[in-house]
């Protein structure tokens, strides 16, 4: 009877070890895993995070800042990159904007397109569609680079639908999309810069 009480004391304490380090194991990774995020370090607090959710897998602060640092360390990826996209993808948009401008602003002030300009804008749209989409494979891989295609695709491809589909009357309620998308597209780039 002895035996059994000290071997059950035993066990109790075993436990209680192994939950004290189990717990001290995942404060230190917690700790880890916010220093590294406050100091830029993301794959480091990626890591450190994910070895807190090995500790303590269903610890939900665990697994928000663990999303937080890998949605911080593509923002960075993306930056590092971003010089390089820039150079490739603002010659279009220079192309692009005074188009989209130019054809918003004719439409909300008189409601009727100049056929031939009409005409010579979406021939301009539409190279301007397929060198986008050519860039867009080799950001493809980079999730953050593909959105921003993305945007700038869809604020194209509506305006270009737009255009196809008018002669001379068109809705007024689609005007602001594509500058809608071109303007999510900005800002996203300005939101990437800030991880240079």
């Amino acid at each position: 009877m002895r035996m059994f009480r000290l071997f059950t004391v035993l066990v109790a304490i075993c436990i209680l070890l192994i939950s004290c380090s189990t717990s001290s194991n995942f404060d230190k990774y917690m700790r880890q895993g916010k220093d590294n995020l406050i100091n830029k370090k993301y794959q480091d607090a990626v890591t450190s995070f994910q070895y807190a959710l090995i500790e303590e897998p269903q610890n939900k602060d665990a697994q928000i800042l663990l999303e937080k640092a890998n949605s911080e360390l593509e923002l960075y990826s993306a930056a590092q990159i971003l010089d390089k996209y820039e150079k490739e993808i603002n010659p279009l948009l220079d192309e692009y904007l005074p188009i989209l401008n130019e054809y918003s602003d004719y439409v909300a002030e008189e409601g009727k397109i100049i056929r031939l300009k009409h005409i010579e804008d979406m021939d301009k749209l539409q190279q301007i569609i397929e060198s986008v989409d050519n860039i867009s494979g080799a950001y493809s891989n980079d999730s953050i680079l593909n959105e921003l295609n993305n945007l700038f695709s869809e604020s194209m491809d509506a305006l270009y639908e737009r255009m196809e589909g008018s002669s001379s009357i068109i809705f007024n309620f689609m005007n602001s999309y594509p500058k809608d998308k071109i303007n999510e597209f900005q800002t996203k780039i300005d939101e990437i810069k800030k991880y240079r």
